[in-house]
């Protein structure tokens, strides 16, 4: 994971890009080789998917330009394949449930760290609608920051508990 001083994601999509480069050409080498299509896709989601989501809770809240960079490697690999480009689900619907699996990781282990981060959640004596959820970060000022792991992944609970 490459990380700017600017905390931008810029660098790590990048380099992503460049290194999956070679294994979507391999991906069409094995596709004139003959392959079936099932083995194809198998090359895909064991080869290339991996690299495309490697630590994508952190890195997940990318700007849309990023993020379509991305999923132009995968719709680029179904169309190599032969199969339709929504064949396999998005990665940014991936990223988003991945930020979900570790947030709620996160919360059941008491011991995290950014455990200090999160409020607990609310516990009201009278009922209410939204009873037992946790408290939201305050607002962000930038984007960036909207982005970020804890900002991005409490927005993504609340809308899953909606």
């Amino acid at each position: 994971v490459h990380i700017t001083a600017n905390l931008t994601w810029d660098t790590h999509v990048h380099y992503m890009l460049a290194k999956s480069r070679p294994r979507v050409y391999y991906l069409a080498a094995a596709k004139k080789a003959g392959l079936p299509a099932d083995a194809l896709i198998q090359i895909y989601l064991t080869f290339i998917r991996p690299l495309l989501e490697y630590a994508s809770p952190v890195w997940g809240g990318l700007p849309k330009h990023l993020a379509n960079m991305l999923e132009a490697v995968q719709k680029r690999c179904l169309r190599i394949i032969g199969v339709p480009t929504d064949y396999l689900p998005s990665l940014s619907s991936r990223r988003d449930a991945a930020t979900l699996r570790t947030l709620r990781n996160t919360l059941r282990d008491s011991s995290s760290p950014l455990n200090e981060f999160i409020a607990p959640p609310q516990d009201n004596c009278y009922n209410l609608r939204r009873e037992g959820r946790y408290k939201p970060v305050t607002n962000s000022k930038t984007k960036r920051h909207e982005l970020s792991f804890i900002p991005r992944s409490l927005k993504l609970l609340y809308q899953a508990d909606c």
